[in-house]
């Protein structure tokens, strides 16, 4: 697991796309995420989101998380859709490969200090595998 962060940083630093879109291994992308994600990028200002995904429901419509939400109702990580400008991505320090636990809430919190809004789509946008959720690795 420690390896990971340093080789999704590298893959950012190398990307020559204008958003980055995150996934674990046990994730797949459902129908037309990547088309609404590529959408929103398009119609917005928007430099990071993320969605629902098959075993968590985070939004019931979408929303844009400012630093007036509750930090505690505002939560999401790399698995859930998440996007973001690779740009801004770096910025913010990437993933932490100094961390065994709780990468998402330091980047989360790390985005939040910007004063960056977060897209969220209502959207079920990322299945997570059946196999994964049997072998205990979700919820």
């Amino acid at each position: 697991m420690r390896y990971v962060p340093p080789a999704r940083n590298l893959g950012v630093r190398h990307a020559a796309g204008e958003y980055i879109l995150f996934m674990d291994d046990d994730d797949v992308f459902q129908n037309d995420y990547v088309k609404e994600v590529s959408e929103t990028i398009s119609s917005t200002a928007h430099k990071v989101g993320a969605c629902n995904t098959s075993n968590k429901t985070f939004v019931t419509s979408q929303k844009v998380i400012t630093k007036s939400n509750k930090l505690n109702h505002a939560l999401f990580g790399a698995g859930m859709g998440f996007w973001i400008e690779p740009e801004f991505f770096l910025a913010i320090g990437g993933f932490d490969g100094g961390l065994t636990i709780d990468e998402d809430t330091k980047r989360y919190i790390r985005i939040r200090g910007t004063d960056t809004p977060i897209f969220v789509s209502a959207c079920v946008g990322v299945k997570i595998s059946p196999d994964a959720q049997s072998h205990g690795n979700h919820p």
